[in-house]
């Protein structure tokens, strides 16, 4: 077993950034002897289950992550793109987990500016737990 992991690894689900199906990197990570992968798509968590699954088939631990991009605010710059930061958020837990999936959720549904975006106040508080 190595004690080397991918923390942060885009899947097919993040759209024109990556190739890999998430069974691939679970098959890819047990065959060089690595005990766990993340995944870490580009402004969602649709691959979770289907990577959780095959990370169980491989004998691989699961580590889920989302890279998220952070904006000062939403709407202040209607007509160009905004400064935006990229940062790789990953859950540490179940809570954490679920934290990500509601920050994650939020995003699309209120924040959406060109991609996914999150709002840099609105991450005092989703952090405290993760």
């Amino acid at each position: 077993m190595s004690d080397f992991v991918h923390l942060h690894c885009h899947s097919e689900y993040s759209l024109l950034d990556g190739m890999s199906r998430p069974e691939d990197i679970a098959s890819i990570a047990s065959s060089n002897g690595q005990f766990a992968a993340a995944i870490t798509d580009h402004g969602t968590m649709g691959g979770v289950l289907k990577f959780q699954d095959a990370c169980d088939k491989a004998n691989v631990r699961p580590l889920f992550g989302v890279e998220a991009y952070f904006v000062p605010s939403v709407g202040s710059d209607s007509d160009s793109k905004a400064e935006r930061f990229h940062l790789i958020l990953l859950a540490k837990s179940n809570e954490g987990l679920q934290k990500l999936f509601r920050a994650n959720q939020v995003g699309w549904k209120d924040n959406f500016y060109y991609s996914l975006a999150l709002i840099l106040s609105c991450w005092r508080i989703w952090l405290m737990v993760m």
